[in-house]
């Protein structure tokens, strides 16, 4: 098992269900065989997606090497917008693998189907990563913004819908405990 997503913490602990599902045997070893047959797997499908961006070398040169024009460096465009959707929705169904694997408490896929918690996870990942491109329109006088004081209303739990609430102040103006500081 490895990083899978931009998530580590979720990917640390599906990794740790895993580890345990292994050792309690609520999942058996696969074989030596067996483990290179799903790694080659995963590396043919990610040759056929976006994520080929961390795979091959030639790929990740040809993507760096487009011209400033073009739709990948327009974070706005409906092209963009797609290439992220389907990079989130790789991650997704690698995770989501892993998880039905160990009985994760929750599934992002049933029936080889996105689950709401995928729906809503793709959702949280496509709005984290457009929050940080955001940050870089500045309006006159944010420049102080970091990725930590983007706006919230995009984001909600994927349990309880409950929605994120801004920050009290700057991010670079709270202490330890949330509390303004100047």
């Amino acid at each position: 098992l490895f990083e899978s997503n931009d998530y580590p913490l979720l990917d640390i602990d599906i990794g740790a269900w895993l580890c345990l599902a292994h050792i309690c045997g609520d999942t058996e070893i696969p074989s030596p065989q067996e483990m290179r047959r799903r790694n080659q797997q995963q590396i043919l499908e990610e040759m056929q997606s976006v994520w080929r961006y961390n795979t091959d070398d030639n790929y990740k040169a040809a993507c760096d090497n487009i011209p400033n024009d073009h739709w990948y460096h327009n974070n706005l465009s409906e092209e963009y917008f797609e290439y992220l959707a389907e990079w989130g929705r790789y991650q997704i169904m690698v995770s989501g693998r892993y998880q039905n694997e160990c009985c994760y408490p929750f599934q992002f896929e049933a029936e080889q189907k996105p689950t709401d918690f995928a729906k809503k996870y793709l959702q949280l990942y496509i709005a984290d990563s457009l929050s940080r491109y955001n940050l870089k329109k500045s309006i006159d006088g944010s420049e102080w913004r970091t990725f930590r004081d983007c706006e919230p209303s995009d984001y909600a739990s994927i349990h309880t819908g409950t929605k994120a609430v801004p920050l009290k102040a700057k991010w670079m103006d709270l202490d330890d405990k949330g509390k303004i500081s100047k």
